[in-house]
């Protein structure tokens, strides 16, 4: 699939979620707009392009800041810290900085659970180790659970647009804000 199809596919799909949650709240609640931020970590896997490894595998801490729009969905600016978990021999460890707008339309459970769809899309940046290193696009969806100020999210993220650059992530996250 080209970096243009799945692009589309994915502001569809975003676009979707968040009017049907948008619609949601207002035709049952109303809006009531407040502050969220998050706290996270998250491993994402590695993969392969015809049997060799592409040494995507890294760990990632990050912060999300942004607005809530009651228990319907968060919108927010995140950065992401990364570690490559591979490396090459005499390179050294490898890290980036993923900068990104997170947008997570929710649907209530109950007063204390709902469940979500994790949505981002950004740049991935090299810092360090990386020569020749580009600026790529970043693009992640994912179903997700919150829990209390606890969430769990797993999903594809795709790094660029070549062969191997979608990988798997999972994400655990701890909210700095009450939850209403």
């Amino acid at each position: 699939m080209n970096i243009k199809l799945s692009t589309k596919m994915f502001f569809a799909v975003l676009l979707t979620a968040f009017s049907l949650s948008f619609a949601q709240v207002y035709a049952q609640n109303g809006l009531k707009p407040h502050y969220v931020g998050e706290i996270h970590t998250s491993y994402g896997s590695t993969s392969k392009v015809y049997g060799y490894d592409t040494y995507l595998g890294r760990v990632m801490l990050g912060t999300v800041h942004g607005v809530a729009f009651g228990r319907y969905g968060d919108v927010g600016v995140g950065i992401d810290g990364v570690m490559l978990t591979h490396y090459y021999r005499g390179q050294g460890m490898r890290f980036l900085m993923n900068p990104y707008i997170s947008v997570n339309p929710a649907w209530p459970v109950s007063d204390k659970l709902s469940v979500f769809l994790d949505c981002a899309i950004g740049a991935s940046i090299p810092l360090v180790n990386l020569k020749g290193g580009t600026v790529e696009l970043l693009t992640q969806v994912g179903p997700g659970i919150k829990y209390k100020k606890m969430n769990f999210s797993l999903g594809i993220q795709n790094l660029g647009n070549g062969d191997g650059s979608t990988t798997f992530f999972a994400k655990l996250g701890f909210y700095l804000s009450k939850q209403k």
